[in-house]
């Protein structure tokens, strides 16, 4: 999810009279260990009041393992909630060694 097309979206709300309140993000999606950018799009989320979501289901585990913290860098600056299923990342895991 790119930065632009979050506060197009968000403004186009606006305009439309809608209140934008929910921002859905990944950090490592289950097929593809895709992320987004929380660093960029949290303070989107502070400056509109939105609450944002990050769906850490998959690869959210792995930031036990300092080489992978990066991808949760500004996390802190507005995640609402953070979803993490340790179970995932480990059947996953072991089911790629086989």
């Amino acid at each position: 999810m790119g930065l632009i097309i979050v506060v197009q979206a968000i403004e186009e709300d606006i305009k439309m009279g809608l209140v934008p309140f929910f921002v859905g993000t990944t950090v490592g999606t289950t097929s593809c260990c895709s992320a987004d950018n929380i660093k960029e799009i949290g303070p989107v989320c502070e400056e509109f009041d939105v609450w944002l979501h990050v769906d850490g289901a998959y690869a959210g585990c792995s930031q036990i393992c300092p080489e992978f913290r990066y991808l949760f860098e500004g996390i802190e600056v507005r995640t609402a909630d953070l979803l993490l299923n340790s179970l995932e990342f480990l059947t996953f895991t072991l089911m790629k060694k086989r």
